[in-house]
C-alpha cells in the first residue's frame, strides 16, 4: 500500500523536506546526500489516516544520515564554501550526480543539494503516478528548474520551497484530496 495516500500528503512531505534543507542551508550545512532513503516520517507505524480531515497530528518528515554533510563557519568567505568531487570515492557513490560533481573543480554543495532534491522529487512524483502533479506542466518546470545543468541557473533551497508552496496553493482542494494511483510494483502478488 502506498504510504502517501493523497496528493496533499505528497506535496506536504515535499514542502517539509525542502523547508528542512532551507534550515540546513541557512545554518551553512550542506547535506550532500538528499535522496529518498534519507527521509523519515515521524509516525510510528509509518501510516497516516487521511480519512479524518481534522487530524491535526500530521506526520513530520525528517532528514537523516549526515555522514557526508559539510558545515561552513559563518565567518568563512562565501566564495570559499565549496567542495570537490563526490562525498566519497566514485566506486562507493551510487547516486545520481550533478554535473559539477563530476569535474575536479570546486563547486557549491548547496546548489548540488538543490539538484539532488529536484532529482528525488521528480522520481517520487513519477513513481507515485501523482495525477495532480503530472497533469500540470508548471509543476514539472519547478522541479526541472532545480535540476538545471548549470548551478547558477538553479534556485536556492528557499526560493525552491517558496515556488513549490505557491504552486501548491494554486491546486484546487478537490485535486489535493484525490487518491494517489497505486504503483504496479507496490501491489501484493497473487
Amino acid at each position: 500500500m502506498c504510504l502517501l495516500q493523497r496528493s496533499s500528503c505528497a506535496l506536504e512531505a515535499t514542502s517539509q523536506i525542502m523547508e528542512g534543507v532551507t534550515f540546513l542551508h541557512n545554518h551553512l550545512v550542506a547535506h550532500r546526500d538528499l535522496f529518498i532513503s534519507n527521509f523519515l516520517r515521524s509516525r510510528r507505524n509509518g501510516k497516516y489516516n487521511v480519512s479524518t480531515e481534522k487530524d491535526f497530528l500530521r506526520p513530520r518528515y525528517c532528514i537523516i544520515d549526515f555522514e557526508w554533510a559539510v558545515r561552513f563557519l559563518s565567518s568563512s568567505n562565501p566564495v570559499s564554501r565549496t567542495v570537490v568531487g563526490p562525498p566519497t570515492r566514485w566506486d562507493d557513490y551510487r547516486r545520481p550526480a550533478p554535473p559539477e560533481m563530476r569535474s575536479s573543480q570546486p563547486y557549491c554543495p548547496f546548489k548540488a543539494d538543490v539538484w539532488q532534491l529536484g532529482c528525488t522529487f521528480l522520481f517520487c512524483f513519477q513513481v507515485l503516478h501523482l495525477a495532480s502533479w503530472r497533469d500540470n506542466p508548471r509543476n514539472h518546470t519547478a522541479l526541472r528548474f532545480m535540476n538545471a545543468d548549470s548551478p547558477d541557473a538553479r534556485p536556492t533551497a528557499r526560493a525552491a520551497v517558496e515556488r513549490l508552496n505557491r504552486l501548491r496553493t494554486a491546486i484546487p482542494s478537490n485535486i489535493l484530496r484525490q487518491s494517489i494511483d497505486e504503483p504496479e510494483w507496490s501491489l501484493p502478488e497473487d
